[in-house]
């Protein structure tokens, strides 16, 4: 049997393909910042844990096609989310 596979650079290309199309459909630009930064912004209010983590899902949601995770848990996430924004 013959395998047909996809070299690591067109997986690559891919990937980046996805995110920018993730990106161009409004995807919430919290995914491209640096943790420095989105730390800093919880830190001001200018975002909450739960807006970071529905920013993150969305990306993941968008990119669901390629199967990059094999698991998410979306729910608990949200959770632990909320649980810091009440510490805040």
């Amino acid at each position: 049997m013959m395998r047909v596979g996809i070299s690591q650079r067109s997986r690559a290309h891919v990937v980046k393909s996805a995110w920018r199309a993730a990106s161009s459909r409004g995807v919430s630009d919290w995914c491209s910042q640096t943790l420095l930064t989105a730390s800093a912004a919880l830190d001001r209010g200018d975002v909450s844990a739960v807006q970071l983590t529905q920013a993150c899902i969305q990306q993941v949601e968008s990119t669901r096609a390629f199967n990059m995770f094999v698991a998410t848990d979306f729910e608990h996430a949200l959770e632990l989310a909320r649980a810091s924004d009440e510490r805040r």
